[in-house]
């Protein structure tokens, strides 16, 4: 189940919901002031995976943080 993020046009309030298909997002009302003026926002992501032969520790490969 997607969460995506809104941001209502009305109150400017970012919210995030959970939206079972696109059908179920024209529905989306702003939890704060209830207005169906919303839109949908680009969200930002972080991913990690772990590299083997680095002494087993896994190795971030987004950003520059390293663990171990």
């Amino acid at each position: 189940m997607p969460i995506y993020e809104f941001v209502c046009q009305s109150c400017h309030t970012p919210f995030e919901k959970f939206v079972l298909s696109a059908r179920d997002a024209k529905d989306i009302l702003c939890p704060r002031c209830g207005s169906s003026s919303v839109k949908k926002v680009v969200s930002s992501f972080s991913c990690c995976s772990s590299r083997s032969g680095q002494g087993g520790m896994p190795t971030a490969t987004c950003g520059t943080t390293r663990f171990g």
